[in-house]
This record gives C-alpha cells, structure tokens and sequence, in this order.
C-alpha cells in the first residue's frame, strides 16, 4: 500500500525546509508543498479557492496513486484544524496516512518568526495555531531545540519505521 505523510504545524515552523531535505533521503517519495497551490494573486481564502486548492491537491495525489514506480507522498501544509486534519485523511483513504505536527515552545517560534521577517500583524494567529492541542492521532514533534538537520533525522526515522511496518 502507498504511503502518505501529513508534515504540518504553524507558518513558519520549518515543515516546508525539511520536507524539501527529507523527500530526497526517501526512494521513490513525491513531495507537494499546499502552500505552493495557494499561490493565488491576490491571496484571498474564499470558497472557489478552497475549491480550486483542495481539487489541484486530489489531482496530484491521484497521479502519485497512478504513477508505477512512487510509493511515498509526502505533503506539507499549516492544517489548521482537527477538522481539515480529518478531511485529508478521507482525501487520502486509499494509501496508509501518517499525521506529523512540528511545533515549538513560544518564545522559540517568536524568535524564528522574526529571523524570517514574517509579518508581525500575523502573530498571533501563528501562535494560536502552534499552541492548539485539538489533534488526535498525530506524532507531534517538539523542534524547539533541534536544528533541521535534526527534524528532518526525526522525521526520517519516523517514516522508516512506517516503512518497515515499526
């Protein structure tokens, strides 16, 4: 059975930087980045681009269902909500789906937000999605005192175990 691995947390958290080194450790893996599927101009959060993104994203999995020699997909999103959580896992019902939260201790993630230059005015949603605890059966991943070299080492060995049947 095909694989699926769910890397999400809040914007800025480091999922899109280790999923960009992780994919490359792991034979046959296709890795999509939601965000990428956002990119809309102007950014507006409407129905008919939820449409479009949630449409675009079943698309790329269908192909990865399709493709002969692809075993892992590997998707990187912000997953908000327990809610949207669970929608995933019904889009992505044909393969063996596995949830990974990256999350940091506050003032690690407010110091990380700012080396970015994200936007300030943003902050408090950010944080208010790191801090929720509404997730049911997810491995959350604490990577305040890891560098990315150690996520994606974690993350690694968490799919290795999934691949192997651990």
């Amino acid at each position: 059975m095909k694989k699926v691995s769910v890397i999400f947390g809040a914007p800025g958290i480091g999922k899109t930087t280790a999923a960009k080194v992780l994919y490359q450790r792991i034979n046959h893996a296709q890795y999509v980045d939601v965000d990428d599927l956002w990119r809309i101009h102007p950014f507006i959060v409407n129905e008919e681009n939820k449409v479009l993104v949630e449409t675009n994203l079943k698309h790329l999995y269908q192909s990865f269902l399709d493709h002969p020699t692809l075993e892992h997909f590997i998707v990187t999103w912000v997953v908000p909500t327990e809610g949207l959580k669970n929608l995933i896992f019904e889009w992505f019902k044909d393969s063996e789906v596995h949830f990974y939260r990256l999350v940091a201790k506050e003032d690690v993630y407010l110091k990380r937000l700012i080396n970015d230059h994200r936007d300030q005015t943003k902050f408090d949603d950010y944080k208010a999605i790191n801090s929720k605890n509404e997730y049911k059966d997810v491995k959350t991943i604490d990577v305040s005192e890891m560098d990315i070299k150690d996520v994606v080492d974690v993350l690694y060995q968490e799919l290795k175990g999934v691949n192997n049947g651990a």
